[in-house]
């Protein structure tokens, strides 16, 4: 409670400015957002109250991001202080609990423009006494929250900046200052959002944040299963086996000779293919981008090759190049990863199914026992 006292003292006073559109009047009025780690949804994909006090974290301690004790900004607190102060309090702030967002919420009648200001980082020791990490100015992190990827659970989309989570408000926060009134409960705080937003255009000003995910798969020729899919997977490895054959000298350069004799005249047999990718959601419909892959040779990995690396050999699946044939997504595969999720192999057909068949990209909703 007494952290909250002097983040709030600190930075609050209303005003009333003259709004971008013309000949309209627009309050302007500053908010403080208290950010929870406990009660972040799992259909945001990331938890932004991990990943973005972690990165803050990592630039502070590098050097490359100023902390200051308040937002007057008027004691800088380096890296050895920030350490003294986790360690007197035996705390982290990388893994803080919570942290504040400072805006300028600018309200005309027909639209909301925000800006942020800064962020304060707090946490609770041991003996349950509140420790303040210090304030960051939103200029000096702008442009690196603008150009980096915050880390994406399954459920995320795998581009989205920093910029892109905060602007668009992809995560759950209570107002605890909305101009000079200060918000005591839940309830009170979702009213004023509610009643704020409503009716409202809501202007980022940041890019649209696009429903992609990075995935690793891998085509299997399996036993266990028939159709369609699985026999375009046998296609595939008979396509690159015999593509080898001919060409002895790209698969002992592409990392077959650590197995393969240089005398041999004919490939052993390519086994499986691991594939590195990226889908798009546009319109409804999936949009694949192979980006490298791995072929196995009698069950060992050659070296991975990009689809650049790919594109010189002549191998066709069909009467498909290699890449067109992986983009049409057709063969029997288990996927091993979305984003930064690592996936079971037993909850792969039905991350599979969620990402074919779901209308809530990027929300993919499977839950795991």
């Amino acid at each position: 409670m007494k952290i909250l006292q002097v983040i709030i003292r600190r930075f609050i006073s209303p005003a009333v400015f003259l709004a971008l559109a013309a000949g309209s009047y627009a309050e302007e009025t500053k908010v403080i957002m208290q950010v929870d780690k406990a009660l972040q949804p799992d259909s945001f994909g990331t938890n932004i109250a991990d990943c973005l006090p972690a990165f803050v974290y990592r630039q502070v301690m590098g050097s490359n991001l100023k902390l200051w004790d308040s937002p007057k900004k008027e004691i800088e607190i380096t890296p050895e202080t920030l350490s003294n102060i986790e360690k007197s309090s035996n705390t982290k702030f990388g893994e803080t609990f919570r942290f504040f967002i400072y805006e300028i919420w600018m309200i005309s009648k027909k639209e909301l423009r925000t800006k942020t200001v800064g962020f304060s980082f707090v946490n609770e020791s041991e003996k349950h006494e509140p420790v303040s990490y210090g304030y960051i100015d939103y200029a000096d992190v702008e442009e690196m929250f603008r150009t980096s990827m915050i880390p994406a659970g399954a459920d995320g989309s795998y581009s989205t900046t920093f910029s892109q989570r905060l602007g668009y408000r992809k995560f759950y926060y209570d107002l605890i200052q909305f101009g000079n009134e200060r918000i005591r409960d839940a309830k009170k705080s979702m009213m004023l959002k509610d009643e704020t937003f409503s009716g409202r255009q809501f202007i980022t000003g940041v890019p649209p944040v696009t429903p992609d995910k990075y995935i690793i798969y891998t085509i299997e020729n399996t036993t266990s299963f028939t159709g369609q899919s699985v026999e375009n997977s046998r296609g595939l490895f008979e396509s690159l086996t015999s593509f080898f054959s001919a060409n002895m000298e790209e698969l002992l350069n592409a990392g077959g000779d650590r197995f393969v004799s240089h005398f041999r005249r004919d490939a052993p047999p390519v086994t499986r293919v691991q594939v590195s990718s990226l889908w798009v959601k546009l319109n409804g419909r999936i949009i694949v981008t192979p980006l490298s892959v791995t072929i196995f040779v009698s069950g060992v990995p050659l070296n991975p090759l990009s689809m650049e690396d790919m594109r010189k050999w002549d191998v066709f699946v069909g009467f498909k190049s290699l890449e067109d044939f992986l983009k049409e997504n057709s063969t029997f595969y288990v996927i091993s990863r979305i984003n930064n999720t690592e996936i079971e192999p037993r909850y792969s057909e039905s991350y599979r199914k969620a990402l074919l068949e779901t209308s809530s990209w990027p929300y993919l909703g499977v839950k795991e026992n």
